[in-house]
């Protein structure tokens, strides 16, 4: 090869590689997220007749990682929604504060799918995996959780406590509080150790807490499920609640003393690491300076044959509450 020919392939051998790395990148897969306000989605999902995906979301939820790296970031992300239009909505900000009582906005991540005329086909609240999400959302792709369906079923079964808890908490969320909130305490009533009345007291507890921002109200919510179901799953959750609702009202010692007896006579081993864990987390977090000594105390009496993860959890506590 000439001089002439070697320096033009070398051009050419240049030219291409700094065509590839001027290349625009290729379009991440996963759900194409409209850069718009809300009620602009809303409107434009009007216009072009088209189901609106409205994923509430916040920086310190886990879950809403979890969602969005195994399904809203990906492939089959973009194939579920390819047939709508899609919002994400974050919980936090002061400007999102009326949608989140608007669609009474229980937990994170959740996912609402509105119809063309702004009426709610249905929402996903959680991520229990992408089987059943996936699942969900395909039904809400072109279906709907109608409120005329739910009352039919509690019609066909009166006294199925989880039928009036469903229908309850759907009009809850859909703009008639006060009728949703009659059912789902009846839900307490009609079956009272049941895990649709823990449901029930759970979904009063987080809608008088974090959609109307109502402490005073919440705790006895709170109390109420903690009491009714204190060797339960529910019991964690709703002790932490409460007393995180008494720091909010400015009593943060009568919130972590509820968790300190909470971890002294729970019955199982299980509970008790868990709630002697919740009380260190609260002590730390609030900086409840007096009251590090005695978790310290209590950390190092508690049998520590306990599941690791749970182990390194509380290990993770000990220099936090040596520092306060």
């Amino acid at each position: 090869m000439n001089n002439f020919s070697s320096a033009l392939s070398r051009a050419a051998s240049g030219a291409l590689v700094l065509a590839i790395a001027t290349a625009p990148a290729a379009a991440a897969p996963g759900v194409s997220w409209m850069d718009t306000e809300l009620s602009d989605a809303i409107d434009r999902a009007k216009e072009t007749d088209k189901r609106l995906l409205v994923n509430f979301t916040a920086q310190w939820c886990s879950v809403c990682k979890v969602l969005k790296k195994k399904l809203l970031s990906t492939s089959e992300g973009a194939r579920l929604t390819r047939q709508m239009l899609a919002v994400q909505v974050d919980f936090d900000d002061v400007k999102n504060r009326s949608y989140v009582e608007k669609y009474v906005i229980l937990g994170l991540p959740t996912t609402v799918v509105l119809k063309p005329d702004g009426t709610e086909a249905g929402r996903i609240m959680g991520f229990d995996g992408k089987e059943d999400f996936t699942k969900r959302l395909e039904e809400l792709q072109t279906g709907e959780i109608s409120l005329v369906s739910l009352q039919r079923q509690h019609t066909k079964h009166p006294h199925d406590p989880s039928a009036l808890r469903q229908l309850g908490q759907a009009l809850l969320e859909r703009g008639a509080p006060a009728r949703g909130q009659a059912l789902l305490e009846r839900v307490t009533w009609l079956a009272p150790r049941s895990d649709a009345a823990a449901h029930a007291l759970f979904v009063l507890g987080r809608y008088t807490h974090r959609v109307k921002r109502d402490p005073e109200t919440a705790r006895h919510v709170w109390r109420e499920l903690a009491s009714r179901f204190s060797e339960t799953s529910w019991a964690g959750g709703a002790w932490w609640w409460y007393a995180r609702a008494q720091a909010e009202i400015g009593r943060p010692l009568t919130g972590a003393y509820a968790l300190q007896m909470w971890s002294k006579h729970a019955k199982k081993p299980t509970t008790g690491a868990k709630a002697l864990r919740l009380w260190g987390l609260f002590v730390s977090k609030h900086a409840l300076k007096t009251l590090a000594p005695r978790v310290l105390a209590a950390f190092a009496r508690f049998d520590r044959n306990i599941a690791p993860k749970e182990k390194a959890k509380m290990d993770a506590l000990i220099p936090k509450l040596k520092g306060l």
